[in-house]
């Protein structure tokens, strides 16, 4: 128990604020790029950063902000460091940054394409023409009917995003060399620790 309480917390925090990044970011990209000539033109940058793995995601980071920021990137077979998810200073800000946005990233490529796909369903489904034949404009139609129906399909593929960013968060542990969930489960596999190796994964 002690030594859950000491690593989960790195690693639910790291979920939490990449969720909220995740969301800042992948909502309205999605939407900003549904529609019109936007999306016929951002939408193979789009599949392409989506298609990335999260360990490129997290080394770019990494190499950008080592040589363009010149901020201290915490990688390498060093001793583990600690990490301040509520940062006071701007050297914790340069700390948290990178793995939070890594994983953040990696949510916000899972939700544009769970909003990609519930957008694909609503443009196909024969109630916005029937709508469009009763009167309503085109606008009325994407506000009142289309939007919700697309955060829903968002809503419903939650799980898809939150295993997006616990994945992320497990690589992005690694990458940075913080001993969170990720670290703790490695250990109890190798001491054999099934019990903590077990409550990890559930």
């Amino acid at each position: 128990v002690e030594e859950l309480g000491a690593h989960l917390p790195l690693t639910l925090g790291l979920v939490a604020e990449g969720f909220v990044l995740a969301l800042a970011l992948g909502v309205p990209i999605s939407l900003l790029f549904s529609a019109g000539p936007a999306r016929r033109a951002a939408s193979p940058l789009v599949q392409i950063l989506s298609a990335a793995t999260i360990f490129v995601d997290a080394m770019a980071l990494a190499y950008a902000a080592f040589h363009l920021l010149h901020w201290p990137v915490p990688v390498g077979a060093g001793a583990k460091v600690g990490l301040t998810l509520m940062p006071h200073t701007m050297a914790e800000l340069e700390t948290a940054l990178l793995p939070v946005l890594t994983v953040g990233l990696a949510g916000a490529a899972a939700a544009q394409l769970a909003l990609r796909r519930a957008a694909a369903e609503t443009t196909r489904a024969p109630w916005r023409v029937q709508l469009r034949r009763m009167g309503l404009t085109a606008w009325d139609v994407e506000r009142a009917f289309v939007i919700p129906s697309v955060l829903a399909g968002l809503l419903a593929s939650l799980g898809e995003v939150v295993l997006a960013l616990l994945s992320a968060a497990a690589v992005t542990e690694w990458v940075f060399n913080y001993a969170g969930a990720a670290d703790l489960f490695v250990k109890s596999v190798a001491l054999r620790d099934w019990s903590i190796a077990a409550a990890i994964l559930f």
